[in-house]
């Protein structure tokens, strides 16, 4: 089953995160760890956000997904 995430990154504490050299291994794990098959970066209207095209094999992996 596949579906759209749309997902809202904090500016705070996100900024902290590339300030400190973080943020791109941060992502990277969480990206790894859902397996999405398309990740878009974008603004969110109220600061920076994603979009991921996931595929799941039943219901029970969705709460791993939008945790």
């Amino acid at each position: 089953m596949k579906f759209i995430a749309d997902v809202g990154i904090p500016n705070e504490p996100f900024n902290t995160h590339v300030r400190d050299g973080s943020a791109g291994q941060r992502l990277g794990e969480t990206l790894d760890a859902i397996k999405p098959e398309v990740a878009y970066f974008t603004d969110h209207g109220t600061g920076r956000g994603m979009m991921m095209v996931v595929d799941v094999a039943d219901y029970s992996q969705l709460p791993h997904v939008t945790a």
